[in-house]
């Protein structure tokens, strides 16, 4: 192999990486002038290799490669600087996608609100005047929101889904997708959520969610179940996640669990096991139920009567 030549094609190779970087925006005018600034490093590198040809062979190989290894080296940095400091500067931009406000429909008496979500931190409380409000604050996609009306049952039905775009950078940071969100107390609603990996608060006290079916990635799940309704069903399924769950001590609550290995206080907060049922004494009998069935990895379920 030719040293000297392998070198000359390093240079060449260097040069025609800055100019493609800079037709794809990695580099602006200011950043080339930068790179520009260390031009007399071609006139270096040529200069070693022309010291290197005056050794002997076996010593000329050897500083000649650690020479090519070093520009290889010193390109992959240049890169890496530029794609990352490209992504820091869209990683920095706080971009508010959606603000909600979805009004009543008029004819509607049951509500259904389907959230679908990358890996995400989700927040959801009641107090809302309206049907859903809310702000949407992402910089992984743009969501959008449908709605329909199911006449049969008086339903109304709205849909929040994340359309996530697709794109390089910020490699091994979290991109932010925060969705904070209020219900409305009054309107008997069903809960439908899908998610990735991520961090769910729900805290449904006073609400008339009556119903909710959560499917995510291992994730990490704070759920406060104190609603108006008198029979709550719950569906729960995600991967290795924590899962903690607040009742009021005076609801009979049943946990049907379909788990890997897990942990659970459930029989330590009063619960009856039976196979993978726990449930408390009182439950046939009672007037106000939370029944959740669990189906996750291996998890930590924590139960707090409040």
């Amino acid at each position: 192999m030719n040293l000297n030549k392998f070198l000359g094609g390093l240079i060449v190779l260097g040069i025609g990486l800055l100019l493609l970087l800079s037709n794809f925006g990695y580099l602006n005018a200011i950043s080339i002038v930068e790179f520009l600034r260390y031009w007399p490093v071609i006139i270096i590198v040529i200069g070693l290799s022309i010291l290197f040809k005056a050794m002997p062979k076996p010593l000329e190989i050897f500083f000649s490669i650690l020479l090519s290894l070093a520009m290889i080296a010193g390109l992959a940095f240049i890169i890496t600087s530029a794609v990352q400091n490209r992504s820091d500067a869209r990683l920095s931009q706080k971009v508010i996608d959606k603000q909600l406000a979805e009004p009543f429909n008029e004819e509607a008496e049951n509500a259904q609100i389907e959230i679908a979500t990358g890996a995400s931190k989700l927040t959801i409380n009641g107090g809302s005047p309206l049907l859903l409000e809310g702000t949407i604050e992402s910089i992984i996609g743009s969501p959008s929101v449908s709605r329909r009306f199911i006449a049969a049952s008086k339903t109304d039905v709205i849909k929040v889904a994340q359309n996530s775009t697709f794109w390089f950078g910020g490699w091994g940071r979290s991109n932010k997708n925060d969705w904070n969100l209020k219900i409305n107390n009054d309107i008997k609603t069903k809960l439908d959520i899908d998610a990735g990996a991520s961090t769910i608060t729900a805290n449904l006290q006073n609400t008339s969610v009556d119903a909710l079916d959560l499917d995510a990635g291992a994730s990490k799940m704070n759920l406060d179940l104190a609603t108006k309704s008198e029979f709550f069903n719950g569906s729960i399924s995600a991967g290795a996640s924590t899962i903690n769950i607040r009742v009021p001590k005076d609801r009979a609550i049943k946990v049907v669990m379909n788990t890997g290995a897990s942990s659970n206080n459930l029989e330590k907060q009063g619960l009856l096991k039976n196979d993978k049922t726990f449930s408390t004494v009182d439950y046939d009998k009672a007037v106000q139920k939370i029944e959740i069935s669990i189906d996750a990895g291996a998890s930590s379920i924590n139960l707090e009567l409040y």
